[in-house]
């Protein structure tokens, strides 16, 4: 009796070249439809990130007229300088005077 070592070798061979390069191609393709998306996706999320900063600065303005007889927050009159280069942690320097109401009726 006589057995097939041809399949048996070729099943134990795995994948060929040609095989392994349309699968790297698919994929290549595949990555190349849905990476545009995924930018979009950011630049989305970066602007829902920008309304909601703007939300919170609003409802901080509201709350300190709510407890501040309807007046608005002090305006800050001067410069602001920022250093620290790299460092995470900056330094505020400001020159100048907080614009206060001098309003007698406050």
């Amino acid at each position: 009796m006589r057995v097939r070592t041809n399949a048996l070798v070729r099943s134990q061979r795995g994948f060929t070249f040609i095989e392994l390069l349309v699968v790297i191609a698919i994929i290549g393709i595949l990555a190349a439809i849905f990476l545009p998306s995924l930018v979009g996706a950011r630049e989305k999320s970066r602007r829902v990130q920008c309304v909601s900063n703007l939300r919170q600065i609003g409802l901080a303005v509201s709350m300190y007229a709510d407890d501040n007889a309807g007046l608005m927050p002090p305006l800050f009159a001067g410069t602001v300088t920022i250093s620290g280069g790299g460092n995470p942690h900056y330094k505020i320097h400001t020159t100048g005077n907080w614009a206060v109401n001098t309003d007698s009726d406050r």
